[in-house]
């Protein structure tokens, strides 16, 4: 009747699927591997002024996934225009507007089936919801065999919309989020038996979108990032489970980009690496038994769009990107 967000229906952690694809005035090169050669495709034209872009990525089977325009502007590139992401099927499921990374106007959700899902303006970066997107039935309970409750919520035109809790067997909460007619939307958190946080995520109808943080089940920080659009994008950490970090660098699309480090389970690092579409280019050296490395710059090529990043005093970090 409805998916929770760990069934198939709703990936969590999803690979950058199928072939990609960028266009534009010089004409269109379609992505078909990683490399270095493929490394200096992406990276040429950085610098140029004012040039319009059209990307897209598709299904393993080819069908258009999601497809957006770019602009460069001064060694930046912007989301600049519209944006639509559309169901396995072909449907339309999404259509946004962006200028200059800023959303913008009317943004459309669809279900597979064309229905209008919600409906968004933006208007001076807030956002006013244009549905009033009533409940039609009360609260339902659903219970094992036993009688014991398994899940709770409201539920619209038979489907989940609004809050849901999902229980353990002997009661306690095991997840609670939020549905927007049967697709999982905002918040999502999952927790232990004993109460204990594992997992908190943000969807948006269904796709990974913002903040992820995962923890062991001995309640220490295993992983945190953020998605954009499914995609990892930005800074993503992961741990050890006694604590030590393993893993920090930048995705950029799900992919890596610029330097990564990697260490051991007792702190030492063990390899700083730096990659380009998710390929290793080349390794940096270790530090000196006395030195103590910044913390890593991200590679304003492993960014999907332009950076806003801040020192201590609150002043934007300009990056530029080399011409």
């Amino acid at each position: 009747m409805f998916s929770h967000p760990r069934s198939p229906r709703i990936p969590h952690r999803p690979r950058r699927p199928g072939a990609w694809t960028r266009g534009g005035a010089r004409g269109r090169v379609r992505l078909r591997g990683a490399g270095l050669a493929l490394a200096l495709v992406l990276l040429a034209g950085w610098g140029a002024t004012a040039r319009a872009d059209l990307r897209e990525n598709r299904y393993p089977d080819g069908a258009l996934m999601t497809q957006w325009e770019v602009r460069y502007e001064a060694g930046e590139v912007f989301r600049d225009g519209e944006f639509r992401r559309y169901h396995p099927g072909g449907a339309l499921a999404l259509q946004a507007y962006y200028r200059h990374n800023e959303p913008v106007g009317v943004w459309t959700w669809f279900d597979a089936e064309g229905n209008v899902m919600r409906r968004v303006r933006h208007e001076q970066g807030r956002r006013v919801l244009l549905d009033n997107g009533e409940f039609l039935q009360p609260e339902h309970v659903f219970r094992d065999p036993a009688g014991r409750i398994k899940a709770e919520g409201i539920m619209k035109f038979d489907k989940p919309h609004g809050p849901w809790r999902f229980y353990f067997p002997d009661g306690s909460l095991q997840v609670k989020g939020a549905y927007v007619t049967g697709v999982a939307d905002g918040l999502w958190i999952t927790y232990q038996r004993n109460g204990q946080m594992i997992r908190r995520e943000t969807y948006r109808l269904g796709i990974l979108h913002g903040e992820f943080r995962r923890a062991f089940d001995n309640g220490l920080e295993a992983e945190r990032g953020s998605y954009d659009e499914g995609l990892r994008s930005g800074l993503w950490r992961t741990w050890y489970a006694n604590g030590q970090l393993e893993t920090e660098g930048y995705f950029r699309e799900d992919l890596r980009e610029g330097e990564w480090r990697f260490y051991a389970q007792d702190g030492t690092l063990l390899r700083r690496t730096v990659y380009r579409v998710d390929t290793p280019i080349n390794d940096l050296p270790l530090p000196k038994p006395a030195e103590t490395l910044a913390p890593i710059i991200p590679d304003p090529h492993a960014l999907p769009f332009a950076p806003r990043l801040y020192d201590e005093n609150g002043r934007r970090i300009p990056l530029h990107v080399p011409k």
